[in-house]
């Protein structure tokens, strides 16, 4: 319940804050909440065309790429942390005490 829940959150702000023509959403962390916040931003931006995806450890990346590109209908590339910022929305999902974005 907490994804969907955390997830509704994301969409809600994203339809709010974000540019209706955004092309590009960077994901930063590939684990258990990325899905569903991802599942939220394209229910509001329908212009999203591609997905960048950055992991600490490459190998979640390459499997949420194998996982949910089909699903989602959309391009995903495992990029760099800076590859991914460079994206019209950003999305950060991590649980990791000591993620900072600067």
């Amino acid at each position: 319940m907490t994804a969907y829940r955390t997830g509704a959150a994301t969409g809600v702000a994203t339809e709010a804050l974000a540019r209706t023509d955004s092309e590009t959403l960077g994901i930063i962390g590939a684990g258990k909440q990325a899905p569903y916040q991802v599942k939220a931003i394209l229910a509001v931006r329908h212009s999203i065309d591609k997905i960048k995806v950055f992991n600490r450890t490459e190998q979640r990346a390459i499997k949420f790429k194998a996982e949910y590109e089909q699903e989602f209908g959309i391009e995903i590339s495992i990029v760099s942390l800076e590859d991914a910022i460079d994206s019209d929305i950003i999305n950060g999902d991590s649980s990791h005490e000591t993620v900072h974005f600067t």
